[in-house]
């Protein structure tokens, strides 16, 4: 057994004597491949080389085609043998040049897209209206508020001004206002249905 580098040196100089005016592109570590263009030897007289100087061991594979396996210390891999036309290799680097271009244009295209359809979008969406609160123009309310918070904040915590939370206590009116009318609506409805039902007297009493 012997190293990939090893078996790359043995290869190149096996190639080099057999065919020694073509030239060979050798990567084992990278797929194991041997490449070289149509102007050169066939893929038969190249195998036959590299029997022949020891770079391998010939194998038949189920379709009884013949391949050479070369065993290295990272495993036993096989040849793969690219004979290539150079006119055609480069025509086909330039279409799939053209078709990279034409997909980045294509994706670009789409994200110009994208971006000015939202913002056709936000623009149509009406602004949100303003829902603070009207200011209370009755002093007293304030005053009361602040009696009341004073009476339930402890000493020492800090005291906020009733002013620059009007918000805060405009949603708790809002809310309480909300339950109370809850529970007289409840009453309203229990008195209806006691009396449709001939209920007791005194589950009616209650919400009088």
């Amino acid at each position: 057994m012997i190293t990939t580098a090893e078996a790359s040196r043995k290869i190149r100089a096996a190639l080099r004597t057999a065919f020694p005016g073509t030239k060979f592109a050798v990567a084992l570590s990278a797929g194991c491949s041997i490449t070289w263009t149509d102007e050169g030897p066939s893929v038969v007289q190249v195998e036959d080389a590299l029997l022949a100087a020891g770079c391998g061991e010939a194998k038949i594979s189920w379709d009884d085609k013949r391949y050479i396996r070369i065993d290295t210390d990272r495993s036993n891999d096989t040849l793969y043998f690219d004979r290539f036309n150079a006119a055609e290799r480069a025509a086909y680097q330039q279409h799939l040049e053209r078709r990279r271009e034409e997909e980045r244009a294509f994706a670009q295209h789409t994200a110009e897209v994208i971006r000015d359809a939202y913002k056709a979008k936000r623009a149509a969406i009406a602004p949100l209206k303003d829902h603070t609160p009207p200011p209370i123009q009755d002093a007293t309310v304030f005053e009361a508020f602040e009696r009341l918070r004073l009476s339930a904040v402890p000493r020492g915590r800090h005291r906020w001004s009733l002013k620059k939370n009007w918000p805060i206590f405009a949603t708790s009116l809002a809310i309480s206002r909300m339950i109370t009318n809850g529970l007289r609506g409840s009453g309203r409805r229990s008195r209806h249905r006691n009396a449709q039902v001939g209920g007791c007297e005194s589950t009616s009493a209650i919400f009088r």
